[in-house]
């Protein structure tokens, strides 16, 4: 699988929510060239991932880093 909305939307956003580091949502957008993962948090804000070029598990890794 080299989908990364799905994976983002089947196995990514599972994760964050349940890992309990109240992040409520995750998206995956491409924006031209420029691949990101946007990051919805319980209180609202929102932290924007750069994930242009990445594997599935470098997405995943660039994810989750910072949280």
């Amino acid at each position: 699988m080299e989908n990364k909305a799905e994976f983002v939307e089947k196995y990514l956003k599972p994760l964050l929510i349940a890992a309990n580091v109240e992040v409520i949502d995750a998206v995956y957008e491409k924006q031209g060239y420029e691949e990101i993962v946007r990051i919805t948090f319980l209180g609202g804000g929102t932290h924007v991932k750069n994930v242009s070029c990445d594997s599935l598990i470098a997405l995943s890794r660039d994810v989750l880093k910072g949280l």
